[in-house]
């Protein structure tokens, strides 16, 4: 699709849109050409940096639908979740190829949209769900058939930024993702969820379980007011229990082999230090543009995930308002 020199435009400079400017200078054939955010120091610091690394200068924006205007072939937006939707269409309804930090929308109704807007125009979208990228999930992944028992616990301390959604889109949104990601059917017979605001005005500590049509369960625990780092999933499935450390990049298994008539537990543990999610997330997305092929997380697939965060997030209002009636 493009064989010569993509030029790319990133709306939004803060600690994602940092992170896509370091990872795009790595890939040969592939130029920044502008920049925007609402912050003037942002930009100034973003230019400077583009300029250490790739020796170029860019073209900088206050606004998105300004860079849009440029003649750049895809935009990468790393802005605030609630400003996803409007960006994200305007960038489809003017043939730019797009990569968009998690979560796509926030709201089903306005994903749909997307997507359907995205096969009209015939663009490519590929949303940032980082961990199905990690290399210690696409190890467990191969192993993982009919999962019987999910746990996840993803804990964070306040970051300061993202506050603008709840924690269910915000965090554990992640979690939710890497479920969809290995399970064929992600329909659900029930949710029950609980959460909490605790710094912010929106939920910042919840749980939820999850239990699909196919006989899987989950059960999710996701915190930003945590005192430290934690994310790990467990797996287990007859005949074989799967432990992911995504913060570690660490994969434990445990399964249970016969050997000379006998059952035994066979540990294997592998650890991924050289992994890096985030510049492999967008190198698939630049591959997929020069391939023509469709991108690794469409937001076909994305849906999936703004459905759930949607239903988990719609079981916490309804408890809460009965308890308080």
């Amino acid at each position: 699709m493009f064989q010569d020199k993509i030029r790319c435009g990133i709306v939004g400079l803060g600690f994602a849109g940092t992170i896509h400017i370091e990872k795009l200078s790595l890939i040969k054939g592939v130029e920044i050409t502008d920049i925007c955010d609402l912050d003037r120091d942002k930009i100034e610091s973003a230019k400077d940096l583009i300029l250490k690394l790739s020796g170029k200068k860019v073209r900088t924006h206050r606004s998105y639908e300004e860079l849009l205007q440029s003649d750049i072939d895809a935009v990468f937006v790393a802005t605030p979740a609630k400003t996803h939707y409007e960006i994200v269409k305007s960038a489809i309804q003017q043939r730019k190829h797009v990569f968009v930090e998690k979560p796509l929308v926030t709201s089903y109704e306005h994903g749909k949209e997307i997507n359907d807007l995205a096969e009209k125009k015939g663009v490519m979208v590929q949303v940032g769900h980082v961990e199905r990228f990690n290399s210690a999930y696409t190890f467990a992944k191969q192993y993982i058939k009919f999962p019987g028992y999910i746990r996840a616990e993803r804990l964070s301390q306040f970051p300061g930024r993202g506050t603008d959604i709840d924690v269910i889109f915000d965090i554990m949104i992640h979690d939710i993702d890497a479920i969809v990601g290995f399970l064929k059917d992600v329909k659900i017979d029930f949710v029950e969820s609980m959460g909490v605001p605790v710094i912010t005005d929106k939920i910042d500590i919840a749980t939820a379980r999850i239990k699909f049509s196919s006989g899987s369960l989950a059960e999710l625990t996701s915190s930003r007011v945590s005192y430290r780092k934690f994310r790990k999933m467990r797996i287990f499935q007859p005949g074989i229990y799967i432990s992911i450390d995504f913060l570690e990049r660490k994969t434990e298994m445990y399964r249970r082999i016969k050997n000379n008539g006998k059952f035994e537990i066979e540990a294997q543990i592998k650890t991924f230090e050289d992994s890096d999610p985030m510049r492999s997330e967008i190198e698939a997305f630049v591959s997929s543009l020069r391939n023509g092929v469709k991108s690794e997380i469409p937001p076909s697939e994305a849906l999936k995930s703004v459905l759930i965060a949607e239903k988990i997030r719609e079981s916490i209002f309804f408890m809460q308002e009965n308890s308080i009636g």
